[in-house]
């Protein structure tokens, strides 16, 4: 199958209204959209409405850009989402759920769809062979600095699903168990020490950081007779925070 490396846009020829995305395979990409829709399963549910509203005849497949394809394919992707991303900060597509090129970041999702989600993945676990594709295709990805930065400020304070959740002595436990005789390597250590060099905490960070310290629960000579004092403990004092 050859390869068509593309940027794309699905409008509306009612309202002008655009969907935005890219592919490797060009107007294969559009058969799937074609299949989902019909079936009324695409992911994007605005674009879905629209369909449903206007119907398929109304709705146009058009090539804005054709990529020059390469064989690194983590560098063919970083190029098609980058210029996914222009168009879509330039042309503001209506259908996009997502306003981030290859990101789930910027989708708002309702309390009922995440209550059915729950339901649904409740009790599922990854088989062996599943991690273990997982791990094979996700070996060699590297997320963009400003990637990176969107998805800190996204998981920051009370955006972070763990925010202002106390750990559960179960929790804690488990977490002991998993942290204990872990070491760090001299490389991590070096890398450590060079991205620490010459920051400055401020004294805001300095009185959090002591505040920490001061609820820590230390479980170094832990002894599960003691778990029922563990847990007063921690219900007591609300502690949400453990050192490893």
């Amino acid at each position: 199958m050859k390869h068509e490396p593309v940027i794309y846009q699905i409008k509306n020829l009612k309202n002008g209204n655009l969907y935005i995305g890219s592919s490797i395979w060009g107007t294969r990409r559009w058969q799937r959209h074609i299949k989902d829709l019909r079936m009324r399963r695409h992911h994007s549910k605005y674009l879905q409405r629209a369909w449903n509203k206007y119907g398929e005849v109304n709705f146009k497949f058009e090539i804005i850009e054709p990529i020059e394809f390469i064989q690194d394919k983590v560098q063919l992707k970083k190029i098609l989402l980058e210029r996914e991303q222009f168009y879509m900060d330039v042309l503001k597509p209506q259908y996009n759920m997502c306003k981030i090129a290859g990101s789930s970041l910027g989708c708002v999702v309702s309390e009922e769809t995440k209550r059915k989600l729950s339901i649904a993945n409740k009790g599922k676990h990854l088989s062996e062979e599943t991690k273990r594709k997982l791990s094979i295709a996700n070996k060699g990805k590297h997320l963009l600095d400003e990637h990176k930065h969107k998805i800190s400020i996204a998981m920051t304070g009370v955006k972070n699903h763990r925010f202002g959740k106390p750990c559960s002595y179960n929790s804690i436990i488990a977490t002991k168990l998993v942290c204990t005789g872990r070491k760090i390597s001299e490389k991590q250590k070096q890398q450590i020490s060079l991205k620490n060099k010459g920051s400055k905490r401020s004294v805001e960070s300095r009185i959090k950081m002591q505040n920490s310290r001061n609820r820590r629960v230390f479980l170094d000579n832990f002894d599960h007779e003691n778990l029922t004092i563990l847990q007063t403990i921690c219900k007591t004092d609300n502690i949400n925070f453990i050192n490893c």
